[in-house]
């Protein structure tokens, strides 16, 4: 799970509370923390999505939300 929000909103804060709870919630992991291959291999897969985005001229959403 990701916390996403603005700051100052108390992600953090959220996080550590329930890393107290259970430990297995990490604190402070950040997508440039994974495996290179990792990372190359989820850029890879946008590649299709771009592609077509770009053929029908339409704009990439930041979000999937209405």
């Amino acid at each position: 799970m990701e916390l996403v929000g603005p700051a100052g909103v108390g992600k953090t804060t959220l996080a550590q509370k329930l890393h107290r709870v259970d430990a297995r919630v990490h604190v402070g992991l950040s997508v440039w923390g994974l495996p290179r291959a990792r990372l190359i291999r989820g850029a890879l897969g946008l590649v299709p999505t771009i592609v077509m985005a770009v053929l029908r001229r339409r704009r990439l959403r930041w979000c999937c939300g209405a």
